[in-house]
């Protein structure tokens, strides 16, 4: 360090998840950019996962208490959210707990990053032992701050300084509040990935909402399965599949099966590019302004999408000019226009390369770093 530069913050990172999925990917990239400014330690079941990012990066060896997660959307079920509004208590007494054991440590770091809204429990007990350090929260793909309902989304807010998120109306409830945003959507630099010719697509479909509810699960399966009565179909299924939706999913593809179409699943992969760029048409049916990021990558593979039309995705979606809108939930409309882009192959190839040229200038890989800059900034 040389004479006057300031010092580089300790910076304790809290990651949600192993590097699996779209999400880890992020997290891998953002402790990246914080790596590269500040003195990151990482803690956690997932952050052994993440120790390799940079010599500098060290994993603490403190255990976390159970995630206290309390479900903040539609899709959740409503066992699950029964079940959760009845541990959180208990898991918030936990965390507080866990916080007040390991003040002294926690002290040390100028601040403290949970990279998902799930953990903001865990930033609200460490506010309220008083530990004096940054509270960062990442929204990557959660309606959490975007409408937050409810007091209990509202109190956990005030324990964050910082927001950092995909989509600036997705904290419009943190800067409601006075709590600073700053929004780095977009740490995958594949300019490369120009737009290409899909008629050698192998799926005309590709959806990577794995079994969740929230991700439109039941309307993507409802329409594969309407537009095969009168068409061929393709379709790749991407992401975990629950125990519970196994034989719903396995009817449907041997329904599809039956009619001369398919229906493959992937399970949980690392990189969905492949998959974007082999097929036509991104389906994103979310029943929540959720779940977006892959129509940022999906225009970085140079394929446009149709998405369910809820507010706060703005900064995603211009229907018309990089993708197509249908109803949440309203499978007529969905097949309408799902079978409009399938055989309007020019209207289909414009979107596409408009959401191309949208997620290279507004979610470039720059902007994502700097964003990191200003986090770390924030920090000192």
């Amino acid at each position: 360090m040389t004479d006057g530069a300031p010092a580089s913050p300790r910076i304790l990172v809290l990651p949600h998840v192993p590097v699996i999925g779209g999400a880890g990917l992020y997290n891998r990239a953002a402790i990246a950019a914080l790596a590269r400014r500040a003195a990151v330690t990482l803690a956690g079941d997932a952050a052994e996962a993440y120790g390799d990012i940079a010599a500098s990066t060290a994993v603490a060896d403190f255990v976390l208490p159970p995630r206290p997660v309390l479900p903040a959307y539609a899709g959740a079920s409503r066992r699950a959210f029964l079940y959760h509004a009845f541990c959180a208590p208990i898991r918030a007494t936990a965390s507080f707990r866990w916080a007040r054991r390991h003040a002294g440590v926690l002290a040390e770091y100028d601040a403290i990053v949970v990279t998902s809204s799930i953990d903001l429990p865990f930033l609200a007990a460490i506010a309220a032992a008083g530990i004096r350090a940054r509270r960062v929260c990442i929204v990557q793909e959660n309606a959490f701050l975007s409408g937050a309902r409810g007091t209990t989304q509202r109190r956990l807010l005030r324990s964050v300084d910082t927001v950092v998120s995909i989509s600036r109306s997705w904290s419009a409830r943190a800067a409601m509040q006075g709590i600073a945003s700053i929004v780095a959507a977009n740490p995958f630099d594949v300019a490369a990935a120009l737009p290409s010719d899909d008629t050698l697509a192998g799926y005309d479909f590709v959806f990577l909402g794995g079994s969740a509810r929230i991700k439109g699960i039941a309307l993507f399966l409802a329409l594969i399965e309407r537009l095969s009565t009168a068409r061929p179909v393709r379709a790749m299924l991407v992401g975990a599949v629950d125990a519970s939706w196994q034989a719903r999913i396995e009817a449907t593809r041997a329904m599809l099966t039956a009619r001369g179409s398919s229906l493959s699943v992937a399970g949980f992969v690392a990189d969905v590019a492949p998959f974007l760029r082999d097929a036509r048409l991104l389906l994103l049916p979310i029943t929540d302004p959720h779940f977006c990021r892959p129509a940022i990558e999906a225009g970085l593979c140079g394929r446009t999408f149709v998405v369910s039309d809820l507010p706060g995705l703005e900064d995603f979606a211009d229907p018309g000019t990089n993708c197509l809108m249908a109803p949440p939930g309203d499978v007529a409309a969905w097949l309408a226009v799902c079978t409009r882009l399938l055989d309007g192959r020019d209207e289909r190839t414009r979107l596409a390369a408009a959401n191309h040229t949208h997620a290279l200038t507004a979610f470039s890989a720059a902007g994502f770093d700097a964003a990191w800059r200003q986090v770390v900034d924030r920090c000192r």
